[in-house]
């Protein structure tokens, strides 16, 4: 191997090398970084706590103005309409894995004519 391919694979190897974390890797708890208790966010908060976010305020002007606002608000129609839409496009298609049946049937009906040519 020459030195230069030697060098190249060095150069390579020495950064990787420093992104691997061993299996017993603990992060620094905030405490331990001297982050105060009051920034810390509480591990118990989930998506829906903020569903109504506006009523954490106590405000009965901005609820009313939240209420009056929601139903006129287009883009919020749009995204609920979009979901909707989305929602029963994945039901149409997990169908598509579903097994189908088919079938199909005919009739037909012939009478000789008494008398004919023959």
């Amino acid at each position: 191997m020459t030195v230069r391919a030697l060098s190249l694979l060095l150069v390579a190897a020495v950064p990787l090398a420093g992104c691997a974390v061993g299996p017993d890797y603990r992060p620094d708890t905030p405490a331990a970084l001297g982050v105060p208790p009051a920034y810390s966010v509480p591990g118990t908060a989930t998506a829906e706590d903020l569903t109504k976010w506006w009523e954490r305020f106590d405000d009965p002007l901005l609820q009313r103005l939240v209420a009056q606002a929601a139903p006129d608000n287009l883009d919020v129609a749009q995204a609920v309409a979009r979901l909707r839409q989305a929602r029963e496009q994945l039901v149409q298609a997990r169908a598509d894995f579903l097994p189908t049946l088919s079938g199909s049937g005919g009739y037909s009906r012939r009478q000789a004519i008494a008398g004919g040519s023959q």
